[in-house]
């Protein structure tokens, strides 16, 4: 039998009265189970709680997909920014990509931001829940699950292993960061997904500054932090000395002191925090006074010559996906002419756009369809693609008349062309073959059914006869005869003769027609069953069938055995009627999805034709073209110009953004890592101070000590000579110590070589004002990239030990709450389980 927490759990989740098993069990019970009973509703309370707290965390965890999906879509649109940046030729240019790419990096750090406050919140409401948790624990005894439940909130250790290069012994080496309890995951997770946060954000400020002020101030920005981490290891560096020396029995005050120094931190972070938005809210209101003065609508009026107006209309041309907005769409002007689907406009149209709606109508916008995103080209670049030259004029002549050599060759207006005939010959094989199908399957005349009927009167005159001689030649004389017609018509329908080998069939023939009276199978005596829906491949290739498909393949049609099309037929099915030239070009014009795959005549003819006659229309038209043209140049040199001045004061703003964030960035940094140090040296006493058994109090002491000489070891650079682990170096992830990745070697980044990292940049930032950066700027985005690729496994692996923590946090909580449902609980040391869940 299970213990007793066990079997009460599921007595109180059923409902069962112990009153009713006196039978089972004494009436007395034990004080576990009074306790247990008691502290139900805490636990059912927190339980709540954790479980609202848990699908936050989820919700923060999708934040961070969806800024990675998000930023991956812009990859594309931001590479080409770049290559648009290279290839400017003025400066104004350059400013104005300069300053689009400031929004981009804008909005990646806006996104990360978000992230990374999303899971801080959530992770500080899943740390007050657990300590609810606790709380209701404190009045349950003798619980087994409740002590392991205790632990693995607090105490169980957790582990992530990680491999790490030593510079010193040149080797590979596995690392391991261990923390206490769920709670120090969750630490650990929120430490670790800061750290991405920070170095995406590093990535994305370096990786699109193209120019030389934008570089330096990027770096500048990246140097401030790293300064800001520095000062945070040397004041963790001073903590751990000043604790390294003081006695077990002076650690109560030195903890309370460190209480004090924490408070004082947190609240000098809240002041700098409040500062810092206080320093960007000018800014921002600048930015919000840009962006209001381009959402200013402005009239656009240009006038669209009837010569192409059904070629602009079909361009679909608007600004953004706003079709039937007369402000924003073209084709909302359009007005109906007397023939169907031909559109004319008025003698002008006036659009009404902001800056934004000038650039999505003139130079294209992204439109998402299902997952795939589109890009709409807009007037300007279609304009582009619809202009000639001279050069090109002369080059698209020689083209028309070229085409139109050979369409006046296939296609001739007394229908002797190449095509003519081909169809006049197709149209004459495909009536001849359904006639004759329609003589052999004639109801009241069915040719088959008749020379079958007739066989079998033949063989009854043959018995009839009775071996009279005269009477037998007779009745096979007329046999013969009506096989020998039946044949004959059988053959004109596609070739089919009765005895394979043969080229010819005469039943008059002895030896024919005693082959044939060998035959056993009516297919193969009297040919497949004739009939309108029969398959193609049952019949032979020759006859009018062959005719048939052969003038079929000339003109590039389908063949079909059924004279009888269905009502639903369309020209288009390249059937039974003729897809004529005409209602080609109209399913062009009109760019259909429906036009059939031209192939034979058709193709060469069709094809030769419209290409003569839409690059003659296209060459008849250049005047009209380059009115338009003038007009919308004058257009977008105003929106350009506008454009720019927007574009450089925006620039200006965000590079006196960047300036501020960085400068306050730094110290948050300083005090996040003040910050990190303290916690961890807490939570060291807080372990040892709350040891209940007096004699383990020393040992534990020692323990924090030789961790406190590691600590100090590493952020001083180096080795450490006492370790428990057989080489591994086990450390709570406290000072968050960063990693340098150079050439596939990853290193430990102590005070020294955060030192280091700083003196790079440093450089970097010197070599840029210099010219010379190339090289030392690849190298920082390897080293951030590589970086970047490390920090995101630790999350990852930190999100993978928490949901195993806390599947079995979930199911010590069903035991204790009574809905286990009777199912298996994990088992305590006790009972011979594992004292830590599976990670």
């Amino acid at each position: 039998m299970r213990k007793w927490t066990y079997l009460v759990a599921v007595l109180l989740m059923a409902g069962t009265s112990t009153s009713l098993l006196t039978s089972c069990i004494d009436n007395d019970e034990p004080a576990g189970i009074i306790d247990l009973r008691g502290a139900k509703a805490e636990l059912l309370r927190a339980k709540a709680a954790v479980e609202q707290a848990e699908a936050a965390i989820k919700t923060a965890q999708v934040k961070w997909y969806e800024a990675e999906a998000e930023i991956k879509n812009q990859e594309a649109e931001q590479e080409k920014l770049k290559t648009s940046w290279l290839e400017a030729k003025y400066q104004a240019q350059k400013d104005s990509i300069q300053a689009a790419t400031k929004k981009y990096v804008e909005q990646q750090n806006k996104l990360y931001i978000e992230a990374l406050q999303k899971s801080a919140e959530a992770n500080a409401r899943y740390q007050k829940a657990l300590a609810e948790i606790e709380a209701a624990l404190v009045g349950v005894k003798e619980s087994a699950y409740a002590e392991r439940l205790m632990g693995l909130l607090s105490d169980e250790p957790f582990t992530y292993e990680y491999q790490i290069f030593n510079t010193t012994s040149e080797k590979w080496e596995t690392k391991t960061i261990e923390v206490k309890g769920i709670k120090g995951i969750i630490t650990a997770l929120n430490n670790a997904q800061s750290e991405l946060a920070e170095l995406r954000q590093a990535e994305s400020n370096m990786k699109f500054s193209f120019s030389k002020e934008a570089k330096i101030a990027a770096v500048q920005s990246q140097i401030n932090i790293e300064k800001g981490e520095l000062e945070g290891l040397k004041e963790n560096l001073a903590d751990l000395k000043t604790i390294q020396g003081v006695a077990l029995s002076d650690w109560q005050t030195k903890y309370e002191g460190y209480e004090a120094s924490k408070k004082d931190i947190e609240g000098q972070k809240k002041q700098l925090e409040v500062q810092k938005e206080e320093a960007l809210a000018g800014v921002q209101g600048r930015l919000d006074s840009l962006e209001a003065a381009n959402e200013i609508e402005k009239v656009v009026a240009f006038s669209i010559p009837d010569e192409i107006a059904m070629d602009i209309f079909n361009m679909h041309l608007m600004s953004g996906n706003q079709d039937g907005n007369k402000d924003k769409s073209v084709n909302a002007w359009a007005v109906a002419g007397p023939n169907a689907d031909v559109y004319t406009f008025p003698n002008k149209i006036e659009l009404k756009l902001n800056l934004a709606e000038k650039d999505a109508f003139l130079v294209g916008y992204s439109l998402s369809v299902g997952n795939t995103t589109q890009t709409i080209d807009g007037l300007v670049p279609k304009l582009e693609k619809e202009l000639m030259t001279e050069a090109e004029i002369n080059a698209n002549k020689a083209i028309v008349s070229a085409n139109q050599a050979t369409a006046d060759r296939y296609i001739k207006a007394d229908g002797t062309g190449v095509y003519d005939k081909a169809v006049q010959a197709w149209q004459k094989a495909m009536t001849d073959f359904h006639n004759e199908l329609n003589v052999l399957i004639d109801p009241a005349d069915n040719k088959r059914e008749r020379i079958i009927d007739a066989f079998a009167t033949y063989n009854k005159e043959i018995v009839d006869a009775d071996g009279d001689a005269t009477k037998e030649k007779a009745a096979a004389d007329k046999f013969k005869k009506a096989l020998n017609t039946y044949v004959a018509e059988r053959t004109k329908l596609d070739g089919w003769l009765p005895i394979d080998g043969q080229d010819t069939f005469d039943a008059t023939k002895d030896a024919d027609f005693a082959a044939w009276c060998n035959i056993s199978e009516d297919d193969a005596r009297y040919g497949a069953e004739v009939k309108v829906d029969m398959n193609a491949s049952d019949l032979k290739d020759g006859g009018l069938w062959k005719a048939y498909k052969e003038a079929a393949a000339e003109i590039g049609y389908n063949t079909v055995v059924n004279p009888n099309p269905s009502q639903d037929m369309s020209a288009s099915d390249l059937k039974y009627i003729e897809y004529t030239y005409a209602q080609y070009k109209a399913d062009k014009d009109a760019n259909l999805s429906s036009i059939p795959t031209l192939k034979g005549c058709t193709k060469t003819a069709f094809e030769a034709k419209y290409l003569a006659e839409t690059i003659q229309k296209d060459i008849d038209n250049q005047d009209a073209w380059q009115a338009l043209n003038k007009e919308i140049t004058a257009i977008y040199d105003a929106y350009m110009a506008d454009k720019a001045k927007s574009d450089k004061v925006e620039g200006e703003i965000l590079a006196e953004k960047n300036k501020i964030s960085a400068e306050w960035d730094g110290k948050l940094v300083a005090l996040d890592q003040k910050l990190g140090g303290l916690d961890a040296i807490m939570t060291k006493i807080n372990n040892v101070l709350k040891t209940v058994d007096e004699s383990l109090k020393d040992q534990k002491y020692e323990e924090v000590i030789d961790w406190i000489n590691q600590q100090i070891a590493y952020l001083e650079g180096g080795e450490v000579s006492t370790n428990k682990n057989g080489g591994t170096w086990v450390s709570d992830p406290i000072f968050d110590i960063n990693t340098s990745v150079t050439e596939g070697k990853t290193t430990i980044m102590g005070i020294p070589a955060q030192e280091a990292l700083i003196k790079s940049y440093e450089s970097l930032k010197a070599a840029i004002e210099s010219g010379e950066y190339k090289l030392e700027e690849e190298t920082a985005m390897e080293n951030i990239a590589a970086r970047i690729k490390a920090q995101d496994s630790i999350v990852k692996g930190w999100e993978a030990i928490l949901a195993a923590a806390n599947k079995t946090k979930d199911q010590l909580m069903a035991a204790l709450t009574g809905e286990s449902g009777g199912t298996e609980v994990p088992e305590t040391p006790e009972e011979g389980g594992e004292e830590t869940p599976a990670e």
